[in-house]
């Protein structure tokens, strides 16, 4: 073994090399717990490490503001926040000066982050997916005491930067690749359901005589089950001894 990473539930992602020797990665901001493995990449001179927070335990909880990350192991220590670039609300169009200007942040930093603000209660409760993108699943608790479920989403992102993958370049006429004319955080993201969603599964597919081709940075819908209504709470009350139910 080369090197592994395990998270804890204090928001820690622990680097372990050869020798089990463990030292620190990085530490999420309190109440962030981190239930899922990471998935690594090799990059040139270092390991991206992408994984995300979200409490397994309560999926119904809205009382923390939940994170996706990719971290930079570049042999440094004791990393938190404040040595990434938050990339929440910043995507920008593939190719253009902005984008390469965010590039050269993130190089010069030690990665970036998501924060699920734009939805209470969104959490990362699987392990991400790192082929070519980086997808990531969620899951939204519907609010209210007597509903059940939620909303389950995909993010398909750019590795280097959280944005949209490279790929989402269009060639609508042939006559070369083209930006959308606006990007926006919504088109790295698709809802897939109404459950808590599992881990995402790469598969390669026949092309034709050519050969396979895997993930082209564009995700189709998968269906995801809703839950039964049968076992959907309607309503509820409480009777005792004391107030017994009529």
């Amino acid at each position: 073994m080369d090197r592994s990473y395990v998270g804890d539930l204090g928001g820690q992602m622990w680097r372990l090399d050869g020798t089990l020797a463990t030292t620190k990665l990085f530490t999420a901001p309190a109440g962030h717990k981190i239930y899922y493995p990471p998935d690594v990449v090799r990059d040139r001179g270092f390991l991206s490490v992408f994984f995300g927070t979200g409490d397994r335990s309560n999926p119904l909880s809205t009382a923390v503001t939940d994170r996706m990350y990719d971290v930079k192991d570049d042999g440094a220590s004791n990393k938190t926040e404040a040595n990434l670039i938050d990339v929440t609300s910043q995507v920008l169009q593939n190719g253009s000066s902005a984008e390469t200007t965010l590039k050269n942040q993130i190089k010069a930093s030690s990665g970036w982050f998501i924060q699920l603000s734009q939805n209470p209660g969104e959490k990362v409760l699987s392990s991400p997916t790192a082929f070519f993108s980086v997808f990531f699943s969620t899951f939204t608790p519907v609010t209210g005491a007597c509903n059940a479920g939620g909303a389950a989403r995909l993010y398909t992102l750019n590795y280097s930067t959280g944005g949209i993958p490279d790929s989402s370049v269009t060639d609508p006429d042939g006559s070369g690749p083209q930006q959308p004319p606006t990007v926006s955080p919504a088109m790295r993201v698709i809802v897939i359901g109404k459950s808590i969603p599992t881990d995402l599964t790469v598969t390669l597919q026949k092309n034709g005589s050519s050969g396979f081709i895997a993930s082209s940075g564009a995700v189709n819908q998968p269906p995801l089950a809703a839950l039964p209504n049968n076992v959907t709470p309607i309503s509820w009350r409480e009777c005792s001894t004391q107030v017994p139910c009529p």
